[in-house]
């Protein structure tokens, strides 16, 4: 192998995938925070399998990128964009693959390997997974669905402030929720108007009693006035 291959070109090979591996913050990197996260090293494995193993040192012939009896002819990214592509869009599906059968493993399935990742990288507002799950049903199904948020929120508590994003995710979720709000209104509303009208029917009673004992009042005061004259 040293024989085909330049040991320059392989030492600067190794030093841009390891750049890619460790970049500095600014640039996204997070290598200690990596750290936090349960089940580092069943990811850390299974990235190494599928982009060593299975993709840059597997032989063209079993898919990988890398021609074992002639390192010159192995799969260039540049000149051999396609079939490249194709090969390195295959990695990107077997590793999906791999780091759910990882999450599986943890307590909480991915959303709660979100959580920890956001809690180990700091990153503000802090949120919890009901909030997250909020965020993604406003603006990503796919992921709302990939995370089990159904299992966390509730659709139907969620008409209230988000009733435009549920029903656009489940049609007719809040309808029962709105024929509910308008029978409670009607029922108020008609509690209300008993109320007003035993109000009024109360205090036109309480008129005419005061009526009563004025007028009675009055006939007395004129009878005792003819009496004494």
């Amino acid at each position: 192998l040293a024989g085909h291959w330049n040991s320059s070109v392989m030492a600067q090979d190794l030093h841009d995938v390891l750049d890619e591996y460790f970049r500095s913050e600014e640039e996204g990197g997070n290598v200690v925070q990596d750290l936090f996260i349960i089940g580092f090293s069943e990811y850390n494995e299974a990235l190494d399998t599928e982009l060593h193993k299975n993709l840059i040192l597997q032989d063209i012939e079993k898919g990988g990128l890398f021609n074992m009896a002639d390192p010159t002819q192995s799969i260039d990214p540049v000149k051999n964009k396609a079939e490249f592509d194709d090969r390195y869009n295959r990695f990107i599906q077997s590793l999906a693959l791999r780091y759910e059968d990882v999450h599986a493993m943890q307590d909480g399935g991915g959303l709660s390997q979100l959580s920890l990742w956001r809690g180990a990288l700091d990153i503000h507002p802090t949120k919890s997974k009901e909030e997250i799950c909020q965020d993604l049903l406003a603006t990503d199904h796919g992921n709302f669905d990939k995370l089990g948020c159904l299992d966390i929120v509730q659709l139907k508590d969620l008409c209230q402030s988000q009733k435009g994003d549920v029903e656009e995710y489940a049609p007719d979720t809040c309808k029962a929720d709105n024929n509910n709000s308008t029978i409670i209104i009607s029922v108020l509303f008609g509690i209300v108007g008993v109320g007003l009208m035993g109000g009024v029917a109360y205090f036109m009673y309480k008129r005419y009693e005061n009526y009563k004992r004025i007028q009675k009042a009055h006939e007395q005061l004129m009878e005792a006035t003819l009496n004494e004259s």
